[in-house]
């Protein structure tokens, strides 16, 4: 079993961002653009954060993101 971190990016980023994440050794990221309810059920269930640029996030969507932090950390990118 693997110690990183899924990271599900809802819309995506910042080119230098994004580059920042997917060079991080600790984080395993997927990329999402498709926003539907469905969709981000199904992305969000084994992740253990997301990042969402202007996307909502339903309540149905994050009751299925079971391992999830309680907590948010920002980020800088600059």
């Amino acid at each position: 079993m693997s110690s990183k971190k899924k990271i599900l990016i809802i819309q995506k980023v910042h080119e230098k961002g994004m580059e920042l994440i997917n060079n991080h050794p600790n984080f395993d990221v997927e990329v999402t653009e498709d926003v539907s309810v469905e969709n981000l059920k199904s992305k969000i269930k084994d992740c253990d954060g997301a990042s969402i640029r202007i996307a909502k996030l339903p309540g149905e969507v994050i009751q299925e993101a079971k391992n999830l932090k309680n907590y948010f950390k920002t980020w800088s990118w600059l």
